[in-house]
């Protein structure tokens, strides 16, 4: 026997479930960019001309942790609306 309880599908969830697959996938992509950058495997930098490469890796992967947390508290948001009251 499940413990699933289906829910009614709504107009409103419809439309919502498109949009948290794809922020899910974000989020995926996002943990993919950041695996090797922390790893060490893979540095980012910049070069302005012909001077001296400038190491940006740690504000690299500052900022894909950041925007990773923004579409975690999205998905956890989602999910709390989800659960029965």
């Amino acid at each position: 026997m499940s413990c699933y309880r289906r829910r009614p599908v709504t107009l409103e969830a419809t439309v919502r479930w498109p949009v948290m697959r794809e922020i899910e996938e974000i989020l995926l992509e996002l943990r993919a960019a950041l695996e090797p950058v922390e790893s060490g495997r893979m540095q980012t930098g910049k070069r302005y001309s012909n001077g001296p490469w400038i190491d940006t890796t740690q504000d690299n992967i500052r900022r894909l942790k950041q925007a990773s947390a923004k579409y975690e508290v999205a998905i956890l948001r989602e999910e709390e609306t989800l659960q029965p009251h």
